[in-house]
């Protein structure tokens, strides 16, 4: 087995010249240039911290200032001597002009002498130097970190590649950089490699072009073959393309053709074994494109197969099939096995649109699911089908639900759709559930209303919604203006006594004067409807008819208030309040 691995290793050693040097270069590690094999600077690479200047502490004094003077002043009249300035001398001997800094003539000057030192605690800054020391073990180990844990015929030309480049850089380390090395996962892929069979390592069976090949391929040790796209011909009559022995093993990669011109596309014998993962791969045969006999492991993850028999023979075809997959015809319809020992073009792949057969959880608003084409499992909630009626039913297992609206709890929406009905107008039950499902957990519940032209009745239209089921429930419930309740209008005796008495004043009674009338109703448009109410009167006692206002003369009567029937709501009127105006005392 060493020997083997150490072949191997000897092989990639001669794909060397194929990298450019440049890229089997070391990484120059992290900013500052430390790793794990490289834990702290030395001298040998160069690294000197960066070093903060530190500010000198002196301050300027006024020996540390020189002064120039550059007089500015321009001499005026007021300079010179004699009336009017006139003295008959040029000389400015009253001028009283003094240079200074005020004066703008004196300039003050930095002349500072002082030189670091000590005292002022000045330090010069230094920019430091990098790390030199490249690692050429950091590099390796990550390449090693990116290795996959196991080998197939998928990934193993992956996998030898990134061997390679390991190998090629632990060859150039050190001794003491290479027992730093562990190469331990390198080693566990070589092993799964050489499991394989030589022939994997060799490379298999490679295409470079489209062969006619003069017999029947034998595959009767652990190998590849690889197509590299191209079409692969057995033309032996009565013999098939390839035939994998008993003891043959054959990851068939490529994605090209395998073609049995007078036999089968593949023959896999009992105790053989067979590996198709590629989509692109097309085998056929003349009879079978898969002759799979019992006792034979074969996986499928992709492929088309075609025969004029049937496209695949086999005692099991569910074993066949790696998970996930499933078999599909040539317009992508689901095939199951009971029709595969017909069906004459096959197509594997990964099945995507589950075909569920579904079974209810009882009580529950859910179902589990198994998929027939490829065996996938799930849970999902149910989807109802109302169909105009208040129970629903799931076409795929069968589960009812039954939705319950308190028709008379509606009528508070009638003329406002803002109101909120009580818990309890609308419930949700799903058949032998132990308790009703759970508002705005569960489900949601919309209302909506809409009066007819003319107002003669109101509509509620109410939208139950699934939330962990699908589904949607919708109902309307219409009422008439006589099946709702007639509006009361009632005084508010608390605030004032019965009877009310005012003092005659002349002038009508105002309304003010009587206790406010509460209106139990709220319109859909939110009008206030004190303003439309009418007040009316008739002495006590008298059986004519009230007369529209408030009385003015003196005396007792019945009063009355009364609104009209408006768009929205109906006709009310109150009990009679006694009024009584007493007349002047004299």
């Amino acid at each position: 087995m060493k020997r083997r691995v150490l072949s191997f290793i000897t092989v990639l050693a001669l794909c060397l010249n194929l990298f450019p040097a440049g890229a089997l270069a070391a990484d120059a590690g992290t900013d500052d240039g430390l790793c794990p094999h490289h834990p702290a600077h030395t001298d040998a690479c160069g690294y000197i911290s960066p070093v903060s200047e530190r500010e000198c502490t002196h301050s300027h004094d006024d020996g540390c200032y020189a002064e120039e003077t550059n007089c500015i002043h321009e001499h005026t009249a007021a300079c010179y001597p004699g009336p009017d300035g006139v003295s008959g001398t040029d000389e400015p001997a009253l001028c009283a002009h003094v240079c200074t800094q005020d004066s703008g003539c004196v300039t003050r000057m930095l002349a500072c002498l002082h030189e670091h030192d000590d005292a002022c605690g000045y330090a010069e800054g230094n920019p430091g130097a990098p790390c030199t020391f490249a690692c050429p073990i950091c590099p390796i180990e990550d390449l090693i970190s990116r290795l996959p844990a196991r080998v197939s015929a998928h990934n193993m030309e992956q996998v030898q590649a990134q061997l390679s480049e390991i190998y090629a850089l632990y060859e150039e380390l050190t001794g003491d950089e290479q027992r730093q090395v562990d190469l331990s996962p390198c080693v566990a892929l070589l092993d799964q490699i050489d499991g394989m069979g030589s022939a994997v390592l060799d490379g298999g069976y490679n295409l470079s072009e489209d062969e006619n090949y003069p017999g029947t391929f034998i595959a009767d040790v652990p190998m590849t073959f690889n197509t590299n796209g191209h079409t692969f011909t057995g033309a032996v009559s009565g013999k098939g393309a390839i035939r994998v022995t008993g003891a043959g093993k054959l990851y068939l990669i490529g994605g090209g053709y395998i073609f049995g011109k007078n036999g089968t596309g593949v023959e896999v014998e009992s105790g053989g074994f067979l590996s198709v993962a590629d989509p692109a791969t097309r085998i056929k045969g003349i009879g079978y494109g898969l002759d799979i006999a019992s006792g034979a492991e074969v996986h499928l993850s992709g492929g088309t197969y075609e025969g004029s028999t049937a496209a695949i023979r086999a005692d099991n075809f569910d074993a066949l099939l790696e998970d996930g997959c499933a078999y599909y015809d040539d317009s992508g319809n689901w095939l199951s096995p009971d029709d595969m020992a017909t069906a004459t073009k096959v197509i594997v792949k990964q099945c995507t649109d589950h075909i569920k057969e579904c079974v209810l959880k009882k009580g529950l608003p859910t179902h589990d699911w198994t998929c027939l084409a490829c065996g996938a499992t799930g849970e999902e909630g149910c989807t109802f089908d109302f169909a105009q009626s208040t129970k629903g039913t799931c076409g795929s297992c069968n589960n009812e639900i039954t939705v319950t609206v308190d028709r008379e709890s509606l009528k508070v929406l009638a003329y406002d759709e803002s109101v909120k009905p009580e818990n309890g107008t609308v419930t949700v039950a799903v058949k032998d559930a132990a308790a009703d499902l759970v508002l705005d957990t569960d489900y949601t519940v919309d209302y909506k209303t809409q009066a007819d032209v003319g107002n003669a009745s109101f509509t509620v239209t109410v939208t139950v919604t699934g939330i962990n089921y699908d589904g949607i429930f919708t109902a309307d419930y219409t009422f008439t203006k006589d099946e709702l309740e007639k509006l009361v209008l009632e005084w508010d005796i608390v605030s004032k006594p019965v009877p009310v008495a005012v003092a005659y004043d002349g002038s009508p009674v105002e309304k003010d004067d009587l206790p406010p009338v509460i209106i139990n109703i709220q319109t859909s448009a939110g009008v206030d409807l004190h303003d439309r109410l009418k007040y009316s009167h008739r002495a006590q006692g008298s059986s004519d008819a009230y007369t529209d206002s408030l009385p003015t003369n003196a005396g007792t009567y019945d009063v009355v208030v009364t609104l009209p029937e408006g768009p929205d709501y109906q006709a009310a009127s109150s009990e009679p309040i006694t009024l009584t105006v007493n007349p002047i005392d004299p």
